[in-house]
């Protein structure tokens, strides 16, 4: 349904988003078929006038203040796909999520995600500090693994690029 929903999170999206019961891998595949790039839309603020409207949330303070981690987790990851170059309230969120859950592996990697992509944002010679970000949570073997390997596969066939730069 995501990837069919034209970048748009929909209301049957976001249901799912909220059910604790739905694994959160399946939430953060479910944001990452929204995919970014989509001019105009955005999903964060979608997501958090659901959150409102539901009442479980005022507003984004008390959100970012209240928030379970995997709440805010899935909203750090659509801020970072609704401004890819622009992050830091995004890396703010998944620090958050990541103070409250230390030992999950997709919010570890969604956070080394952001956190890379803010070191790309920095030019070539930051580089190797973004693969290095991601290769730290794929070697930490203490993490509750429970996001898929075809996702893990996806995710590192293309930090892996970024190796070179290291050397």
């Amino acid at each position: 349904l995501a990837s069919q929903a034209e970048g748009k999170l929909t209301e049957e999206l976001m249901d799912y988003l909220v059910n604790p019961e739905n694994p959160i891998d399946i939430r953060v595949a479910l944001i990452n078929a929204l995919s970014w790039g989509h001019e105009g839309i955005e999903n964060a603020a979608i997501f958090l006038a659901y959150l409102e409207g539901m009442e479980m949330f005022t507003d984004y303070n008390d959100f970012s203040r209240k928030a379970p981690w995997d709440l805010l987790i899935c909203m750090a990851y659509l801020d970072a796909l609704d401004d890819y170059f622009n992050v830091s309230s995004a890396m703010s969120l998944a620090k958050r999520a990541r103070s409250k859950n230390r030992n999950s592996y997709t919010v570890r990697i969604i956070c080394a995600l952001i956190e890379a992509q803010i070191a790309m944002h920095r030019g070539d010679n930051h580089w190797c500090k973004a693969y290095k970000l991601t290769d730290r949570v794929r070697n930490n073997s203490s993490l509750k693994q429970e996001m898929r390997e075809g996702a893990i596969k996806n995710i590192f066939e293309y930090m892996d690029i970024y190796e070179s730069y290291c050397k």
